[in-house]
C-alpha cells in the first residue's frame, strides 16, 4: 500500500512538471522577466537560511543543535 502511494505521488509530481513545461513551451517570455527569474533561486535560498537562523520572534539563534 505504501509503495503504491509512493509510486502514485511520483507519477503525479512528474505529470505536473511535464504539463507546465509543455504548456509554457510555446510562449516567449520578455527579457526583463527572464532576467528577474535569475534572482528567484538565490532569494529562496536566502529566505530558507534566514528562517533557520532566526526564532519566531525574529531573534538570531546563537547556538547550533
Amino acid at each position: 500500500m505504501i509503495l503504491t502511494a509512493i509510486i502514485l505521488t511520483g507519477i503525479g509530481s512528474y505529470l505536473m512538471r511535464v504539463f507546465f513545461i509543455f504548456a509554457l513551451a510555446r510562449y516567449q517570455f520578455p527579457p526583463i522577466m527572464l532576467q528577474a527569474l535569475e534572482y528567484v533561486a538565490p532569494t529562496v535560498m536566502a529566505a530558507l537560511v534566514v528562517s533557520l537562523l532566526t526564532t519566531p520572534d525574529g531573534e538570531l539563534v546563537r547556538r547550533c543543535a
